[in-house]
């Protein structure tokens, strides 16, 4: 008669990692912690330059022209709208002329948002800009976004997945069997 004896379960042990398969994690790792660095600086940089301007000098000025032109950058592309605000003010005795109403702010392919843009600079407003102590001719209407650095925590986290998938990718994770005294 055949007795069978009650099975014991043996630990699982997960085959161990091979140099490929860790190259390729670490690949995968590194292309994450890259797109996350590389959209990481952006924000920053698009931060620091919106806290430029926040540092130049409030100074009165006047608008002098407020329209919107319509351009076509190749023959055969749809119309581009720029919303162009021409303004004067004095600093240090010299008075200069700008057209800058934001950092980084370009032409739109919808003509309502340049129309919005200019809406609140009517031509004859006395408003404030902010102009470069350095270089007078530089001066914006409208501070940039600060968003960047409201954002930055999300790339920072494929810059932390990645690290972490090179990390494990390397990591020996395989249970080893403690010996027993007999």
């Amino acid at each position: 008669m055949l007795r069978l004896r009650p099975s014991v379960p043996s630990p699982t042990v997960p085959p161990k990692k091979t140099l490929g398969s860790r190259l390729i994690l670490s690949g995968m790792g590194a292309v994450l912690m890259s797109a996350g660095i590389f959209f990481t600086y952006h924000l920053w940089d698009s931060f620091q330059r919106s806290e430029e301007t926040r540092h130049w000098l409030e100074t009165p000025c006047e608008i002098i022209t407020s329209q919107v032109n319509t351009y076509r950058p190749v023959a055969n592309s749809p119309d581009e709208y720029r919303a162009v605000v021409r303004y004067r003010y004095e600093l240090n005795g010299v008075i200069h002329h700008n057209e800058s109403i934001r950092h980084g702010m370009g032409p739109t392919m919808d003509r309502a948002t340049a129309e919005e843009r200019i809406a609140k600079y009517p031509i004859g407003k006395k408003t404030a800009c902010f102009v470069n102590p350095e270089q007078p001719d530089k001066a914006v209407l409208e501070h940039t976004s600060r968003a960047g650095l409201y954002t930055i925590w999300f790339p920072m986290l494929f810059v932390a997945g990645g690290f972490g998938m090179i990390l494990n990718a390397w990591r020996d994770k395989r249970v080893r069997a403690i010996p027993t005294k007999k």
